[in-house]
């Protein structure tokens, strides 16, 4: 891709320089962070299967585009999971070094992913209710109205617990999320957060409950086709808690992936790749259809259709105790390709050759680039 940058990029050789400065900064820090994975999953177990030559061949080919060297070790681990080899399956350092920056490259993006926005811009009421924010250390209704601090005492006295108080920025793997069930509690807790959005504790729908009743969010991935502009889902998979933890893989939760008509895949995985037929906890069998699933396909897409620059969206999405579908977070940077990809399926699926097209010729390094941008 350096090549491609030298030869594409028509700034001058100071801002192409700088261009290959940040792909090589991207490219060299997505390789260390796959490799670290990588070599966790070999400690704690994980047995690879060995590619065939020609596999090697087909899959380096399909992905030389972007780089001379392509690394097997992402398409080797989904294949030795699913035993199904698929040459579209994206190597982990190239959707993170070129694909992802390439389709949500603007630098509007992170607006759409501070919490205390969400009521305030997506205005059809499925995201949980608000009661309390503080950016930067100042306080902020429902409403987003700047309030003093005793204002704020007063909204936190009239409460109902449990509440859920989280960062409402970079709260990524369910850090700094707390379930407070009082107001000494709750207000122990704020002391500490610089900025938090308090919301309401969407109680969640028995069916969901029966497999585990923390809380079980679906991580639904959409894309915004290059060719026609409209909202695809891509791929989606339940995230579930075990033996105490939360729904977040790297708490100790545990996925699995959702086929096109709504049933499970049949096994669910940990983040070290370790695979589970049933639940560890309640014993329900990975078979199942997620309920109302159309209705949660429609939620997603109707949540993404409100979403500006952006053509890759992963949202969480939680079945309340009426049964309606849910957002909880908006997901645009960072996003997380294994939870597809390990039951041998491409992250893009069907849409893969026109995200490759594009991003091969349409690369973000072709662009002008700012330092701290």
């Amino acid at each position: 891709m350096i090549r491609n940058i030298l030869k594409n990029n028509r700034f001058s050789f100071p801002k192409k320089s700088m261009s290959i400065m940040k792909y090589l900064y991207f490219s060299l820090l997505s390789r260390y962070l796959w490799s670290s994975r990588y070599k966790v999953n070999i400690k704690n177990g994980f047995k690879f299967k060995k590619l065939t030559e020609s596999q090697i061949t087909e899959y380096k080919n399909y992905w030389k585009g972007f780089n001379k060297k392509i690394d097997t070790k992402t398409v080797a681990m989904c294949y030795s999971i699913s035993n199904v080899f698929d040459k579209r399956i994206i190597p982990e350092d190239i959707f993170f070094s070129d694909i992802e920056l390439t389709l949500n490259q603007s630098n509007n993006i992170p607006f759409f992913e501070n919490k205390s926005i969400y009521n305030k811009w997506f205005n059809d009421g499925v995201f949980p209710l608000d009661f309390l924010h503080r950016i930067n250390g100042k306080y902020f209704n429902s409403s987003l109205e700047l309030i003093s601090e005793l204002d704020a005492l007063a909204i936190i006295s009239n409460l109902s617990y449990p509440l859920v108080i989280k960062p409402n920025v970079d709260s990524f793997g369910g850090a700094n999320v707390s379930f407070p069930e009082s107001e000494s509690e709750l207000l122990k807790i704020i002391s500490e957060l610089p900025s938090f959005v308090l919301q309401e504790k969407i109680m969640q729908h028995n069916s969901l409950n029966n497999i585990y009743e923390s809380v079980n969010t679906v991580r639904v991935c959409l894309y915004k086709s290059v060719k026609d502009d409209q909202w695809h889902i891509i791929n989606a998979s339940l995230r579930m808690g075990k033996d105490g933890s939360l729904d977040n893989e790297t708490d100790g939760g545990i996925v699995c992936s959702i086929n096109e008509n709504g049933y499970l895949n049949g096994y669910a995985l940990d983040k070290y790749g370790n695979k589970f037929h049933q639940h560890p906890n309640s014993e329900v069998l990975f078979d199942i259809q997620i309920p109302f699933y159309k209705d949660m396909c429609n939620t997603a897409i109707a949540v993404s259709e409100q979403i500006l620059y952006a053509r890759i969206v992963s949202l969480d999405l939680c079945l309340d105790k009426e049964g309606k579908w849910r957002a909880i977070e908006v997901n645009l940077q960072g996003h997380t390709i294994r939870f597809a990809q390990y039951t041998g399926k491409p992250f893009f699926g069907k849409f893969t050759d026109e995200v490759v097209e594009y991003c091969v010729n349409n690369h973000w390094g072709f662009k002008d680039q700012k330092l701290f941008s």
